[in-house]
């Protein structure tokens, strides 16, 4: 029985702790003694310290917290650090060991990690932000879902109908100019377009187009 005792208590005695400490340092050793007040361990070097409880963070039993991991974020950061807490839905992360920052993950946000850095984090795109992108002229959510060629055809439709009455204005002003030999004439010209019912329609016509298309693009988007 005795014999039996004594093969369970000299592994634990030799098992070795990170103590983690509120000001970012970690201190290793075996922990000989531990109350309330302090915990006395000895390090590797044979030393024995007394480390008051006020002073202590955490400890850790195992060393994986040593291992440098890249983590990637679901709106597509990438984290650089040493995971050196686990628990209630989080992560505990320092980017340094030795110093006390560390940053709270919650793992339902992590889509991945990985002890060597990705050649491009992934990225996963909420629908509201795809809506959100569909609003530029120039921009389609559709291409943050991957669908291209939707893309594509969104934003060609939405910038060609701003890009109509803005060209019809702009070739009215230079040819209207080339043709006359008074400037004033020019600028009748121009403002007689603006005065045109026809271009009102078209205007009001294209505006109108690109709303809906507009509409279209936040709505597949999200």
């Amino acid at each position: 029985m005795a014999l039996t005792i004594a093969a369970v208590l000299v592994p634990f005695a030799a098992m070795a702790e990170s103590v983690f400490l509120k000001d970012g340092s970690i201190v290793e050793g075996t922990v000989l003694n531990e109350t309330k007040d302090e915990l006395t361990l000895e390090t590797s070097a044979g030393l024995k310290m007394q480390v008051p409880a006020k002073l202590i963070l955490r400890k850790a039993a195992s060393d994986e917290y040593k291992k440098r991991v890249f983590l990637y974020i679901k709106n597509g950061k990438e984290i650089e650090g040493h995971i050196v807490h686990r628990g209630n839905g989080l992560l505990l992360v320092r980017k340094d060991l030795q110093k006390p920052d560390e940053l709270r993950i919650a793992k339902e946000e992590v889509l991945e990690i990985s002890a060597t850095r990705k050649d491009a984090a992934p990225k996963v795109y909420t629908p509201q932000y795809a809506a959100q992108i569909s609003l530029i002229p120039l921009r389609s959510g559709s291409f943050l879902l991957g669908t291209d060629w939707l893309g594509v055809s969104f934003c060609f439709l939405k910038t060609g109908s701003l890009v109509v009455p803005l060209s019809l204005v702009m070739a009215n002003m230079s040819f209207g100019g080339n043709t006359s030999d008074s400037p004033g004439e020019s600028s009748s010209s121009s403002s007689d377009l603006l005065q045109n019912k026809t271009y009102k329609t078209l205007v009001f016509a294209s505006l109108g187009a690109w709303v809906v298309f507009t509409a279209a693009d936040a709505l597949y988007s999200y």
